[in-house]
C-alpha cells in the first residue's frame, strides 16, 4: 500500500471519473484488491478494519458516477497514517543514515 500511495496531491482518472487524492492516499477498490490478493471480500473488509483499528490507515468513500451496469458505485480511498515516516524527504541526511550500522560499514565491493 505504501508503494502505491501518491507522493503528491493530484487528480486521478479512474473509470472515467476524476478523483482528487492527497499525498499518502491511494485508490483501493476492495473487491478488485481482494480478487488480486486471493482473499474474499469479507476477509478484505476485516483486514482494512484491523488496519484502521490499529491506526495505520484511515479510509474515506468516493462515490463514482453511476452507469446503467452499476447504479451505485463506491470506491475506497485509503490514507496511510505516518506516510512521511516511511519516505526519505530530509535533504540534509544522506540515505545511508537510514540503514542499520552494519549495512553502513559493510564494504559490498570486497569478495569474502
Amino acid at each position: 500500500m505504501i508503494s502505491q500511495a501518491t507522493h503528491k496531491d493530484k487528480t486521478l482518472l479512474f473509470l472515467d471519473n476524476r478523483i482528487f487524492v492527497k499525498r499518502s492516499e491511494l485508490v483501493f477498490p476492495l473487491r478488485k484488491n481482494a480478487e488480486i490478493w486471493g482473499i474474499t471480500y469479507s476477509e478484505m473488509r476485516t483486514f482494512i478494519k484491523r488496519l484502521k483499528n490499529r491506526k495505520m490507515i484511515a479510509t474515506r468513500l468516493h462515490h463514482l458516477l453511476p452507469t446503467s451496469a452499476h447504479p451505485s458505485r463506491k470506491l475506497t480511498i485509503i490514507s496511510i497514517i505516518n506516510y512521511d515516516k516511511f519516505q526519505y524527504v530530509d535533504n540534509s541526511q544522506p540515505p545511508t543514515a537510514q540503514l542499520s550500522p552494519i549495512t553502513n560499514t559493510l564494504d559490498t565491493n570486497k569478495i569474502y
